[in-house]
């Protein structure tokens, strides 16, 4: 049983890179897809038998192939922001810079020392953490102080509870002289009973 279980693995796994391998050059986002689950169904496959020699090429195979293709999909997903970003799509942007740091970050899981990666992954943290900034800015509601700013006075929470009591002492007469409704027997039908 472990022995058929370990083929499916090897089989479904020798699919995933084969499709992955002839898709590179077309379409860098399902080429990664494959080789990833090849090398997710080839680990699998030597979980069940960690003796069986024939698989850590196959996974080292795939693994060589897949760092260079996660860079080269992260640099080109990084285009891709920086477009929208220059298009004034903010929200776009992001989403596609995060995708690239996804990209460049499995890369380096894969090939520790691989620079391009590790660069590319720079430029996209700083652009994500420019552009979260102008989000925030620009959703700032107007007339409120930008948090990080000391120059600009803030209200005491002393004041603030002050403010409050007024408003509740202003409240309070009103509250007490409010005229009460006579008991009517007809709108009234089941409090009579009480």
């Amino acid at each position: 049983m472990k022995e058929e279980l370990e083929q499916l693995h090897l089989d479904q796994g020798d699919r995933q890179a084969q499709r992955g391998e002839d898709q590179m050059k077309r379409d860098a986002e399902q080429a990664a897809e494959n080789l990833l689950g090849a090398l997710e169904s080839f680990e699998q496959a030597k979980a069940i038998n960690p003796g069986n020699e024939k698989i850590q090429p196959r996974i080292d195979k795939v693994e060589s192939q897949l760092a260079p293709l996660l860079t080269q999909l992260g640099q080109q997903e990084q285009a891709q922001g920086e477009r929208a970003e220059r298009k004034d799509s903010p929200g776009e942007a992001i989403a596609q810079f995060e995708k690239a740091e996804t990209s460049f970050e499995k890369a380096q899981q894969l090939e520790p020392g691989n620079a391009p990666a590790k660069r590319g992954q720079q430029q996209v943290q700083a652009a994500l953490s420019r552009l979260r900034q102008q989000m925030a800015k620009r959703d700032q509601p107007p007339g409120k102080p930008q948090p990080g700013k000391p120059e600009e006075a803030k209200e005491s929470f002393e004041s603030m509870l002050a403010k409050l009591k007024e408003d509740q002492k202003s409240l309070e007469p009103q509250a007490r002289h409010h005229a009460g409704q006579k008991y009517d027997e007809e709108r009234n039908k089941n409090l009579r009973n009480w």
